[in-house]
């Protein structure tokens, strides 16, 4: 409700559209209310007039339904012209709104830095103009022409039937929070769903455009069949996103991967299957088999080294959450310490493996600087990170570990350069910002400049005044 509020805010210029569809829809709610006394009126006319039998009281009686069918008639006719009204208000508001939109997000996108597209799925930014617009103004459209006039009938039919005996009102106005948070209930669930299925549409709308925009480049390497099996692999995977469907769909794969273990295909999918279930151990085993099929598929290699650190993640938290549920337990202390002691050098061998067989990808190279900085090898990270900084996608991340591996070394004038560089880069006051942001005003602050360390945390404090403890640092300057 709030992100519809801030829409209907920041289309304002629109008030007059609003004003008419909110007289509309009172307009439309009174007459729809009339034709039920109307109809009372009439039928108590009929009963009287049969109970009496008298010709004078049977002639009253035509008469008055005569007026009262009339009466109904207009009514049914001013309810109809009204709400048809207030339906083309609708229709020209929410087109206006589109129009709104539209053309403010695609001034933004051209407004930002090149980095932000580098970051960014194809389909994503092509998905916020037709899926999150159209989506958002097909739903004001529908409720300005149907459910808000529809809400304030139920309102006055609630207030009527409050007047005549309010314990009925209390419950039929119990219906709707009860159905409201049923279905809260199920939506939760939904909602994680609908984001995988948006996420795979977006990666095949994105490759759609992209092949659409390079097709020439695509039949000179006549890729088309590999396009289309990727393409439909997207789609497929929003068919069964449930836990349930997806364990079905496993299970088939399986049978399908029995019959032959060495196509290359089936054991991709295999392994995406156990990914989406999250099942990392089985998913590092068929990526790791997938890429020994393969021609040594440097991104399958890359796939069976992420899934096998979320594996080794995965035994680590659920080390820690023994740990926790058992704190008096030294046995297990002693095991979580040693488990990860092993596992920050693991990611060392790890990531310097992969380094070994692919020394100029800047994104193992930050992997191996992170690994290195974690053990405390400050001095073996920095020529790696250095190296890092070349993949645009991730410098400014790698300029901040890069100032925080210099902040511990004591060389604190080099690492604010560092972290001068990563704020040159960034515009928006995002999270990274103010980690960078924060972490500069630390190392002033262990410089002793008081002064821009606090121009620092001023920063922060302007538009996140909850963001860790840069509230106390600011005010507790001017006391």
């Amino acid at each position: 409700m709030q992100s519809l509020a801030r829409i209907l805010a920041s289309t304002k210029v629109l008030w007059p559209f609003y004003v008419g569809i909110i007289i509309c829809s009172l307009g439309t709610a009174a007459a729809s209310l009339v034709s039920p006394f109307l109809i009372r009126d009439a039928t108590d006319a009929i009963v009287g007039a049969i109970g009496d039998g008298g010709g004078d009281i049977t002639d009253r009686a035509v008469t008055t339904v005569l007026w009262l069918a009339i009466g109904l008639l207009i009514a049914e006719l001013a309810q109809t012209v009204v709400h048809n009204i207030g339906g083309y208000l609708g229709d020209v508001m929410t087109s206006r709104m589109r129009e709104i939109l539209s053309t403010r997000y695609f001034a933004k996108l051209l407004s930002l830095p090149q980095r932000y597209f580098d970051d960014q799925v194809t389909g994503t930014i092509i998905a916020r103009l037709e899926r999150s617009i159209t989506n958002v103004t097909q739903f004001l459209q529908s409720f300005s022409n149907n459910f808000f006039p529809m809400l304030l009938t139920v309102f006055a039919v609630l207030g009527i039937t409050g007047w005549h005996y309010w314990p009925l009102a209390l419950l039929l106005a119990a219906v709707f929070p009860t159905y409201m948070w049923l279905t809260t209930l199920t939506s939760k669930r939904w909602q994680k769903i609908e984001g995988k299925k948006n996420a795979e549409i977006d990666l095949a709308g994105g490759r759609f455009a992209e092949v659409v925009g390079q097709v020439k480049v695509v039949r000179s390497f006549t890729a088309e069949v590999r396009e289309v099996d990727g393409f439909s692999r997207h789609y497929e995977q929003t068919v069964g996103l449930t836990r349930e469907q997806l364990e079905a769909r496993r299970d088939r794969v399986i049978a399908k991967y029995n019959e032959d273990p060495n196509h290359l295909g089936t054991s991709k999918e295999l392994a995406g299957l156990y990914e989406q279930l999250e099942d990392w151990h089985n998913a590092h085993t068929f990526y790791h088999w997938a890429h020994s099929l393969s021609n040594g598929d440097v991104a399958l290699a890359t796939k069976a080294g992420a899934m096998k650190d979320r594996a080794l993640e995965t035994d680590l938290k659920n080390l820690e959450a023994a740990v926790a549920a058992d704190p008096d337990n030294a046995e297990l202390k002693e095991a979580l310490g040693q488990r990860r002691a092993e596992r920050q050098a693991e990611q060392v061998d790890e990531a310097q493996k992969r380094v070994d067989q692919n020394p100029t990808d800047p994104q193992l190279r930050f992997e191996l600087g992170s690994a290195l900085y974690n053990i405390g090898d400050h001095s073996a990270a920095i020529p790696h990170l250095q190296q890092a900084t070349r993949n645009p996608h991730i410098r400014t991340k790698v300029l901040l570990l890069l100032g925080r591996t210099f902040r511990a070394k004591n060389m604190y004038d080099i690492a604010i350069k560092q972290l001068s560089d990563a704020l040159a880069d960034l515009v928006a006051m995002d999270t990274t910002k103010k980690e960078v942001l924060y972490e500069k005003g630390l190392i002033h602050e262990e410089m002793g400049d008081k002064v821009a360390a606090l121009d620092s945390f001023k920063q922060i404090y302007e538009v996140d005044y909850g963001y860790r403890d840069v509230a106390r640092r600011v005010e507790s300057s001017y006391t």
